[in-house]
C-alpha cells in the first residue's frame, strides 16, 4: 500500500476514533475497520470528481457511523429493565412476559420528576448520559421495591 494511503489511514484514525469508539470496539478495531475502509474507498475514488483524502475522510466516516448503528441499535428500554431485573438481583435474564409485566409495574410508579425523561427513554428518543443513568437507577429501585413487596415473583413467567 502506498504510504500517503497509510499516512491518511493514520490521520483519518486519529480524527475518527474519538467519536467512533463504542460499546467493545475500542481504538485498535475501530482503525481496523478504517483500513478495511480505506480499501473500499480506493475502489471507488475518481480523481476527476474532488481531493482524495476528503473523499476517503468523508466515506469512512460515512462507513463507520453505519457501522454504529447496525452494530450498536438495540432496544436498550428493554435492555435498561432487563439489567435492571437480572443484574441487580443476580438471576437469569427475564422473559419477555417478564419483563412486560415488570415494564407495566414500573409505568404505574415512575416518579413524577422523572417522567419525562423516561417516556423519551422508553420511547428511544436519545437523552443525556447522566439523565440515562438516573432513569435506569430509578428503574432498579423501583424494582428493588417490587420484589421487595414480593408484587411479582419470578415463578409467575
Amino acid at each position: 500500500m502506498e504510504t500517503r494511503i497509510l499516512e491518511y489511514i493514520d490521520y483519518i484514525s486519529k480524527a475518527l476514533t474519538k467519536t467512533h469508539v463504542f460499546d467493545i470496539w475500542g481504538n485498535d478495531d475501530i482503525k481496523q475497520e478504517i483500513y478495511i475502509l480505506m480499501l473500499q474507498a480506493q475502489k471507488e475514488f475518481d480523481e476527476k470528481k474532488g481531493d482524495e483524502y476528503t473523499f476517503y475522510f468523508n466515506y469512512i466516516k460515512n462507513r463507520l457511523s453505519n457501522f454504529r448503528r447496525d452494530n450498536y441499535s438495540i432496544n436498550k428500554y428493554k435492555m435498561g429493565i432487563s439489567d435492571a431485573i437480572s443484574l441487580e438481583f443476580d438471576v437469569l435474564t427475564p422473559t419477555d412476559t417478564l419483563v412486560e409485566k415488570y415494564k407495566n409495574m414500573i409505568n404505574d410508579r415512575v416518579d413524577s420528576s422523572m417522567r419525562a425523561d423516561y417516556l423519551r427513554y422508553t420511547e428511544g428518543v436519545k437523552i443525556s448520559h447522566k439523565r440515562k443513568v438516573a432513569i435506569i437507577n430509578h428503574i432498579k429501585e423501583i424494582v428493588g421495591r417490587i420484589q421487595k413487596n414480593e408484587e411479582l415473583s419470578y415463578g409467575e413467567a
